[in-house]
């Protein structure tokens, strides 16, 4: 989410917040249901298995709030973004 994205004095970006990180092996899935709902990839709300292709939707997520000044999807946990 927006709020990892921190810049120093130089103005370089630097990313925060890997509290939740996991190391997966090529081919590897895994079925943790942690994070920002408004920033979740849809296979992790659906509780599927998933990889590190989330973090691609969620940079798509952030791009988009910075672009339109808003979440593309705001709720307050995975059951508001399935209905």
């Amino acid at each position: 989410k927006p709020e990892n994205i921190l810049l120093d004095r130089q103005g370089n970006i630097k990313l925060a917040d890997f509290g939740i990180c996991k190391v997966l092996k090529e081919n590897e899935f895994t079925n943790s249901m942690t994070g920002t709902a408004s920033y979740m990839a849809p296979e992790q709300v659906l509780n599927q298995g998933y990889n590190f292709k989330i973090d691609i939707w969620s940079l798509g997520c952030c791009l988009y709030e910075i672009v339109s000044g808003h979440p593309p999807y705001c709720a307050e946990n995975t059951e508001e973004i399935k209905s």
